[in-house]
């Protein structure tokens, strides 16, 4: 994890710390390169942060950190050999250092930020991507990349942001009660927005209301005159009593029509996309059009168009913007592959978004009876005690919504084709595969689709979905 700092000096960036420095005088006005923390990406000039992690400790790595270069290193406790040309940072937790440092940052060098801070149990980074497109066709903005999401990943983004930014989109995740408390105190952001309150994490928050109390630390950092943007169709964030907070809240909704923005009308194009009206107060708007064929997208192209008009933008420069949005990568992407629709969504899964891309799968089969459906579906992890219920009701949601043909691989997704039989399908057109082997899927595959087929990969990231999407590369694009 690795980030630009732009030559911001050695002891500048000291002077964000609130742990104990050492510095050599002569190095004060030294530029720094890059903030890091791991020691493989360390090049010289940069900042390593030694964190300790479940996996390893940063610590062990400080001396390989210093031999590539490294002009400062923040860590828990002075290493055995200090590098006379290094400075150092020791404070007693480098994890929340890193935080205090992007805080002080933001607070001295950013003062005419406007940042927008999406959260939520699935879609985040597809929000961040949509909010950009909107506010990017006529405002100069910066985004997280990748997934600089964590309290480790979204401090160091903002340290690498230029100081003269207006406009920033961040994205934040978390594991843990606490986390987003941190990364929003941290930024403050102008603008919350949260997606929704779903499964994910069941594992170590135990509860969907533990969830719903992590997700909203996003507004611990929002400033009275700031925003908060919320689903307004999902039941937990529906719940919540608004009024107690400072701020405003903004509730976006294709349910609702008293929403603050309700959207209706939903028409599906032959270009893989939406079009749809909504009302905002008395305003309508029509025919707005955003690239993807999943209805959950039109809510979340309400949030951005809600978070753009807060920022100064016309609703119609918003939805410009829409044009430019693209999925992340292996995100329900849309592909042809030999004649068979791919939506490849390999990049995590939770009920909601699994049941979103179902949703997606049936919509793009369409009226062609000749056409199949077909769900190729892995594990879901971190669901705690309700891994096998949830896994289950999938199946049954699955077979309920016309899948003609679900795979799944994995040991917790057997449960999926429990559900699917439990629910109606013929026990021929459910497959359970302990793993996804080259030649069996291969030969799998290859019986079953059909060109006009559309098929769905969807899975957890450890579970690799994305080796069948090889695989049907292999088989219909170089055959």
């Amino acid at each position: 994890m690795k980030t630009f700092l732009n030559g911001i000096t050695l002891e500048t960036f000291a002077s964000f710390m609130s742990g104990k420095v050492y510095m050599n005088e002569a190095d004060r006005k030294k530029q720094l390169s890059y903030i890091c923390t791991d020691s493989r990406e360390v090049e010289e000039s940069s900042v390593f942060v030694a964190i300790v992690g479940e996996r390893t400790d940063g610590h062990k790595y400080i001396d390989t950190a210093t031999e590539k270069g490294a002009a400062l290193i923040i860590c828990e406790h002075m290493p055995e050999k200090t590098d006379p040309a290094c400075a150092y940072v020791v404070s007693s937790n480098s994890e929340k250092e890193l935080l205090f440092a992007a805080h002080e940052y933001r607070k001295r060098c950013c003062g005419s930020l406007r940042a927008v801070a999406v959260t939520g149990s699935v879609g985040k980074t597809t929000a961040k991507e949509i909010i950009y497109s909107a506010l990017s066709k006529k405002l100069d903005v910066y985004k997280t990349d990748g997934n600089f999401n964590s309290v480790i990943g979204m401090p160091i983004s903002l340290l690498g942001m230029e100081s003269d930014r207006k406009y920033a989109v961040y994205e934040m995740g978390m594991s843990a009660l606490g986390e987003i408390h941190s990364m929003s105190s941290a930024l403050e952001p102008y603008i919350g927005v949260i997606t929704n309150v779903g499964h994910s994490h069941l594992e170590y928050l135990k509860t969907r209301e533990n969830i719903l109390k992590a997700k909203l630390e996003i507004t611990d950092g929002i400033p009275d005159n700031g925003y908060l943007i919320v689903n307004a169709d999902d039941e937990m964030l529906s719940a919540v009593d608004y009024s107690k907070y400072s701020f405003k809240t903004v509730k976006c909704s294709i349910e609702d029509k008293n929403a603050d923005l309700y959207a209706y009308n939903i028409r599906f194009t032959d270009r893989n996309s939406m079009i749809f009206d909504y009302n905002c107060g008395s305003d309508t708007y029509t025919d707005i059009e955003i690239a993807g064929v999943g209805v959950h997208l039109v809510r979340t192209a309400l949030c951005a168009i809600a978070a753009g008009t807060l920022l100064g933008l016309s609703a119609a420069e918003c939805t410009e913007g829409f044009a430019n949005y693209k999925n992340a990568s292996m995100r329900q992407n849309i592909i042809d592959v030999g004649g068979i629709t791919v939506i490849e969504d390999c990049y995590n899964a939770a009920p909601e978004s699994m049941r979103a891309a179902i949703d997606t799968l049936i919509r793009l089969k369409g009226k062609d009876g000749r056409a199949k459906a077909i769900a190729v579906l892995g594990d879901m992890k971190e669901l705690g005690e309700s891994t096998d219920a949830l896994h289950f009701s999938l199946g049954e949601y699955a077979a309920r919504a016309g899948t003609d043909t679900v795979i799944t691989f994995g040991e917790l997704a057997k449960n999926i084709a429990d559900g699917a039989i439990s629910a109606g399908m013929h026990k021929d057109s459910v497959i359970s595969l302990d793993d996804i082997g080259e030649e069996e899927t291969s030969d799998l595959l290859g019986k079953i689709l059909k060109r006009g087929d559309v098929i769905l990969v969807k899975a957890s990231r450890s579970m690799r979905g994305e080796r069948v999407i090889e695989l049907l590369k292999k088989l219909y694009l170089e055959s």
